[in-house]
């Protein structure tokens, strides 16, 4: 559910983005592209936290 979530945000942030930028809201839309970031990478995180079955993938050794 996480990572539906974050994939949601990331996805509805980019087009807040730009309709910010279109009316010259620069730095609201500064905070939204913020904000589109973090979830990208929460969705990378997520997608490598766990493998296809859902199970947690092994930690690497070193």
């Amino acid at each position: 559910m996480q990572r539906e979530v974050a994939s949601y945000i990331a996805e509805i942030s980019l087009e807040l983005s730009a309709l910010a930028r279109g009316v010259r809201l620069d730095t609201l839309a500064y905070f939204i592209d913020m904000a589109r970031i973090e979830a990208g990478i929460t969705c990378r995180r997520l997608d490598g936290a766990a493998g296809q079955d859902g199970t947690p993938s092994p930690k690497p050794r070193g």
